[in-house]
């Protein structure tokens, strides 16, 4: 009898201290909303809002997010949520200007690359080094480890899917202790969001770098690249006007003389062609094709550039949609440094993007990568991908690099700059 006496004393407790708060929020909101009405905004604004909502709520986590479809703001504080009709947006955003290599809020303006210092990393993740500006993201600053790391680093002795970075397979059915390349995926955005301290960190925004961080840096836009038409062995890194052109559905077939043969389909058609030293094709996820049997892959996306010229395979490929600085990203430029930087003990490291490459060695599934030497990678080359269709499964390890958005609220202490053009930023605690 005691102990039920307890619990509904304890019960009581918990929903008066969650009526309370549900009140307090509605309290400040109506305090932003008179404030905002009667002077020379004329509606509600989020920047209002959450500036009472500090005030009420002082030395706690309080976040305000929009609904997916923007028409309402959900309000959490210690994880009891109000949702309120949404007014203005006034959160000052982000911007990048491609040919100076910055991001701006107007009132910051900040280097891709540059250093940022005082991020703390949440007690249960294992990195502790600074981050770097990646650039932004719908308006929002995004930062990233300034290396690449091993979750779990033995460098000695096998530790499990960790063992020197995460080992990715294309089916880790088959593989001990590896993530398949959609579990791989997951795994590296998992681990992305453990780094996500709320103190400076917008709620959600924790996960792994992908490939789309890279090319809104360099501008690079597979689906609009082109190469010299008077030239075409000089091939843009989209491989444009070849089988191999991005976005290409290609088809193999395994004839009766016991080869495998590949044609493009659409939109760039081919003669069909044997691969002499090809016998079988296995497609993932999937069975091996039978004799007289094709295997369609409805779009190759395969491709491979270095950053600082787009493409060292060709002399003039680059991006119609973006033509300011062709040449790419020039070496020693802070940006370049801190793309090339996470190399981890000479490999490099995992973008959370997967590829699918249709080649004349058949067809390979695997996540993209970045070398030091600048090459940003998802191709059918070097053995570095997840499966194959003439060998199946193959294992691979490599580096990972979370990344965070930083709350709107944040701002920065200008250190020195470095002779490589970095410029240290130290964040200023949201506390202080």
């Amino acid at each position: 009898m005691i102990i039920g006496i307890l619990k509904r004393a304890t019960d009581a407790k918990v929903n008066s201290d969650e009526t309370q708060i549900k009140e307090r929020i509605q309290l400040a909101y109506h305090s932003a909303l008179i404030k905002d009405l009667t002077g020379e905004n004329g509606e509600l604004t989020n920047t209002t809002l959450q500036e009472e909502l500090d005030k009420e709520f002082v030395g706690q986590t309080v976040t305000l997010n929009p609904s997916e479809d923007k028409k309402e703001w959900i309000i959490s504080v210690d994880n009891i949520d109000v949702v309120v009709k949404a007014g203005k947006d006034t959160t000052p955003k982000w911007v990048y200007n491609h040919t100076t290599q910055e991001v701006t809020n107007g009132k910051d303006t900040l280097k891709i690359g540059d250093r940022i210092k005082g991020y703390e990393s949440p007690a249960e993740t294992t990195y502790t080094g600074d981050w770097r500006v990646l650039g932004e993201e719908e308006g929002k600053l995004l930062i990233v480890t300034e290396t690449a790391y091993a979750p779990y680093p033995g460098l000695t002795a096998q530790v499990g899917p960790e063992q020197y970075g995460l080992r990715i397979a294309g089916n880790n059915t088959q593989v001990a202790d590896a993530y398949g390349i959609d579990g791989g995926i997951a795994k590296l955005n998992e681990i992305g969001a453990a780094y996500e301290n709320t103190k400076y960190a917008n709620v959600g925004s924790g996960r792994s770098i992908n490939l789309d961080d890279i090319n809104r840096i360099t501008g690079y836009d597979p689906e609009n690249c082109y190469q010299n038409p008077n030239d075409l062995t000089q091939m843009g890194p989209c491989y444009q006007g070849t089988y191999q052109q991005y976005g290409n559905k290609v088809t193999y077939t395994l004839k009766s003389d016991g080869k495998v043969w590949y044609k493009g389909v659409s939109p760039v058609e081919t003669t069909e062609t044997k691969i002499d030293y090809y016998t079988k094709f296995i497609p993932y996820q999937g069975t091996e094709i039978a004799t007289g049997t094709s295997y369609t892959l409805e779009k190759s996306t395969g491709f491979e550039y270095y950053i600082d010229t787009l493409g060292k395979f060709q002399k003039s490929a680059i991006p119609v949609t973006n033509q300011v600085n062709a040449a790419g990203i020039q070496s020693g430029l802070p940006a370049y440094d801190m793309i090339i930087t996470g190399d981890l003990i000479g490999m490099p490291y995992f973008l959370a993007t997967s590829y699918t490459h249709a080649s004349y060695q058949g067809v390979a599934w695997g996540l993209c990568l970045v070398y030091k030497t600048g090459l940003i990678y998802g191709f059918h080359r070097d053995g570095n991908w997840m499966w194959t269709s003439e060998t199946g499964n193959q294992v691979y390890f490599s580096g990972i690099r979370p990344v965070v958005s930083l709350r709107s609220d944040i701002t920065f202490t200008k250190g020195t700059t470095g002779s490589n053009g970095v410029t240290d930023y130290t964040i200023n605690s949201p506390d202080a």
